[in-house]
């Protein structure tokens, strides 16, 4: 699992210099670098494993109840349902960094920089865009004619996710444009 994490954090960090001037890289189109993509598999396969061994110990220690002390078992049940939680949010993370679409929705994947006590740390994020259901209600439904501005609509950079959800094509007039936004500068 070790070599893992060092291939996921040599690959990261070619992709985002600890000298350059951006704190965050955007995958394009969500497409993971194939040798990180097989990183990321293996972390998902290990870490899914451990959660599972996580679980099985849990569920040991709450059958102890009756056998052993107290306190320390309720305190060990603590540390292991933490642990747990962990590694279950760990291998649904890289389950997502896997994966081209959720639920038909693409799947976002970005790297950002944080600095603490002047130590740089990288963070791997992973979203499904899935706005649809929000745009349907607030605005199809409202309004014939629309002017919508979201980083997130642009995130992959194609609108063919919006098109499909919504049955709007180029090729019948419908158009879509993007404005570069401050952030993005």
């Amino acid at each position: 699992m070790r070599e893992a994490y060092q291939d996921v954090e040599h690959f990261t960090r070619a992709l985002l210099p600890e000298r350059s001037e951006n704190d965050e890289y955007l995958f394009p189109l969500g497409q993971l670098p194939e040798q990180l993509l097989l990183c990321c598999q293996d972390l998902f396969k290990l870490t899914d494993g451990l959660k599972m061994l996580g679980e099985s110990i849990l569920n040991d220690l709450t059958e102890r109840t009756a056998k052993e002390d107290v306190v320390r078992l309720h305190r060990a049940i603590l540390t292991t349902s933490r642990m747990v939680g962990y590694l279950e949010n760990m291998a649904k993370l890289w389950r997502l960094a896997t994966l081209e679409q959720t639920s038909k929705a693409p799947v976002s994947k970005w790297l950002t920089r944080r600095y603490d006590k002047k130590q740089s740390h990288l963070y791997l994020h992973c979203a499904g865009i899935r706005v649809s259901e929000q745009l349907t209600q607030l605005l199809w439904k409202n309004i014939p004619h629309v002017v919508i501005t979201s980083a997130t609509l642009r995130s992959l950079n194609s609108f063919s996710r919006i098109q499909e959800l919504t049955g709007l094509s180029e090729h019948f007039d419908d158009r879509f444009y993007y404005l570069v936004i401050a952030f993005y500068t």
